[in-house]
């Protein structure tokens, strides 16, 4: 258990820590909560694919990671946050109770930290349970786990914790795109646009995302896309073309996610709202809520 392993290492060398019991909390906004620590004190650890290797990232619980900045700042070419299957397999455990020692992971791995995390005296984070947490100094973190340091955080990202970030997903579609919202804490699906490329439907599309983003003014833009064994292919390609078409429209960085099996999800998501199996087609909507779902779990939002 992950959990024994970080407890062991901690009392192994001495280092004084409080434990903290809860109620299960799986994004830091809940934990900020019910830990009643600072947002920057969070410790937020996630798992990337670093071309092609597993390797952590520790950043405060307020914060988001710039990709770019992080390959340029430690030579990496690729960067892609692994799945929820394979952080399991991974870490052992599920997402929003991923500890900042993937050293104890069932495949031990290289961590890096967005150095401003120390400035902090202390540092709070799940402990491999959604309802355990544990608040430690952060030099004595530094000294046992011996992160790789850097800055790389996007700097817009401190977060509004009172009302939540604003997140909007885009599921594309060749014939539809959905589209949900994260905003005030609940995420709720938007719309469903026409596509058909070669009639003109696209550009409409675009222009009303467009015109989505400038209303709703959200922190993060992402887009699903099908990875097939976690590999790139021509459906991710097209999926890219359109959020680089919009790219130019809103001037806006937008994030990718792996969708696969939304579509499956999204379904059992219409069975659980009741809806009846005659009606039970996609709905790009609900896809694009379930892509939302798996980016806040993956961000620990």
């Amino acid at each position: 258990m992950l959990y024994q392993k970080i407890v062991d290492l901690l009392n192994k060398n001495n280092i004084e820590y409080r434990e903290i019991r809860h109620e299960p909390v799986k994004t830091s906004e809940e934990a900020v909560k019910v830990r009643g620590c600072k947002p920057e004190e969070g410790a937020k650890a996630l798992v990337f694919w670093a071309d092609k290797n597993p390797i952590q990232i520790i950043i405060e619980g307020n914060k988001k990671i710039e990709k770019k900045e992080f390959k340029k700042q430690f030579g990496f070419t690729d960067l892609q946050m692994v799945s929820r299957d394979e952080l399991i397999k991974i870490s052992g455990v599920e997402p929003g109770a991923v500890p900042p020692f993937g050293n104890l992971f069932n495949t031990p791995l290289k961590i890096y930290c967005n150095e401003t995390l120390l400035d902090n005296e202390f540092i709070e984070f799940n402990a491999g349970d959604h309802s355990i947490s544990i608040r430690m100094n952060a030099n004595d973190w530094n000294k046992l786990v011996k992160p790789e340091l850097g800055q790389f955080n996007e700097p817009e990202a401190n977060a509004d914790f009172s009302k939540g970030p604003v997140i909007l997903c885009i599921d594309y579609g060749t014939k539809k795109i959905g589209m949900a919202l994260y905003k005030n804490q609940h995420a709720i699906p938007l719309k469903v646009l026409d596509n058909k490329p070669k009639s003109g439907t696209e550009t409409e599309a675009l222009n009303e995302i467009a015109r989505v983003v400038k209303d709703e003014n959200p922190q993060t833009i992402i887009m699903g896309i099908p990875l097939l064994n976690g590999k790139e292919n021509k459906e991710t390609q097209k999926i890219r073309e359109f959020g680089n078409a919009l790219k130019k429209i809103i001037n806006r960085k937008i994030d990718y996610i792996d969708e696969s099996h939304s579509t499956d999800e999204s379904i059992i998501s219409l069975i659980e709202h009741g809806v009846p199996k005659e009606k039970r087609t996609r709905d790009d909507s609900f896809a694009a809520i379930v892509i939302l779902s798996r980016y806040l779990k993956s961000q620990a939002i």
